[in-house]
């Protein structure tokens, strides 16, 4: 039968059954349009968010290998808080799986180590090999004074003598007023000025070498303030430990701006999942993204590997934590979560993220033999 004919006996049924199945027949015809294209088989939904990504940059500190980076105490006084604050404000970049100073002792303990170690490329690399630390950051504390110091002034202060008269105001009238006359007072000004030198420095483990030696030194007064009498001496401690803090983090931000690569805002996919997965995995994914795209990647790296642990077999959850890491410049181990992802579904999406992080070699599968076995 003609296409025509069968078109025809359409139309001729329909005028036969009246208005009702024609109605029948324009609702599932809307109900087709409003469901849009058919997506592919194969093509994950993806959610697009602008979040800040690392930029490559063009000088590697230390070409970047480093993905588990340690911190070790600073030698000299108040090291263990500058040691902790970087490792606290490390950690929170995301671009590293930081060890703390505590736990990098502990490693180092159970290696049989000191915290000091011969800078020989061999030993090195065995401390490497012993604690599973990438690069380690440590150094010692070079200056480290808070001086305070009083100097006495004077002021003049206004004091009433009793007497009245008429005075010319400072608009031009005259006013009858009480008469005053102006007394020198003693004023006591305080300033407080702190100083804290620190050398840090880049063990490249895998490599075995020291890779950067950076010096920082900051110097920085409180503004003074001035009193009248006796200031307790519990205010003039915490103002200087307020001081030495803000120190501690100038001092530490200028060296994340030696570690840490540079940032800059581009678009990023994730796959969104639904049906058939359970409810808690789904929240789970939902908060990964929210973290992300507010710059949270530590947290989103944690929430999508914990997504793995629970789901190994689940390829979105490999894909998600791949993209959050390649976002923080841990490229090894993203190329390595994108790789099993594509091995469990390949889809497009794996296949274009496997390919922007350099492993298009692994979308060639495993070579054969000419026997037939693999």
């Amino acid at each position: 039968m003609r296409k025509a004919e069968r078109i025809g006996i359409f139309f001729r049924r329909g005028r036969a059954r009246g208005p009702g199945w024609w109605l029948a027949a324009l609702w599932v015809a809307a109900g087709c349009a409003a469901a849009g294209p058919v997506r592919q088989a194969g093509d994950p939904p993806l959610r697009r968010i602008t979040a800040r990504v690392v930029r490559p940059p063009e000088v590697n500190l230390y070409d970047r290998r480093a993905e588990i980076l340690g911190v070790i105490p600073f030698e000299g006084p108040e090291g263990e808080a500058l040691a902790r604050d970087l490792a606290r404000q490390l950690a929170r970049t995301g671009a590293f799986h930081v060890v703390g100073p505590d736990e990098m002792e502990e490693r180092l303990m159970r290696a049989g180590l000191a915290v000091r170690w011969d800078e020989s490329p061999n030993a090195l690399r065995w401390v490497h090999a012993r604690t599973g630390v990438d690069a380690v950051v440590g150094g010692r504390v070079v200056e480290f004074r808070v001086k305070g110091f009083e100097e006495e002034k004077f002021t003049w202060t206004p004091t009433p003598t009793g007497e009245f008269g008429f005075e010319q105001t400072e608009e031009g009238k005259i006013a009858y007023r009480e008469r005053v006359e102006y007394r020198p007072v003693p004023l006591f000004c305080r300033t407080d000025l702190g100083t804290v030198g620190a050398e840090y420095r880049v063990w490249d483990l895998k490599r075995g070498e020291v890779v950067a030696t950076l010096p920082r030194a900051l110097t920085t007064e409180v503004p003074s303030f001035c009193y009248r009498g006796d200031v307790p001496a519990d205010l003039i401690r915490a103002a200087q430990g307020r001081l030495l803090q803000r120190l501690f983090g100038q001092l530490n931000r200028r060296v994340l701006g030696a570690l840490v690569p540079d940032h800059e805002r581009r678009e990023v996919a994730f796959e969104v999942v639904g049906l058939g997965v359970s409810r808690a995995l789904v929240h789970a994914n939902e908060l990964g993204i929210l973290h992300a795209s507010q710059g949270r990647w530590r947290e989103a790296v944690e929430t999508w590997d914990e997504c793995v642990r629970l789901a190994p077999e689940a390829p979105w959850a490999r894909y998600n934590l791949a993209v959050a890491l390649a976002a923080v410049g841990r490229v090894t181990e993203a190329r390595r979560e994108a790789r099993e992802a594509w091995i469990r579904a390949p889809r497009p999406a794996y296949k274009r993220l496997l390919v922007e992080l350099g492993g298009a070699e692994d979308l060639r599968g495993p070579k054969r033999s000419g026997t037939g076995e693999e």
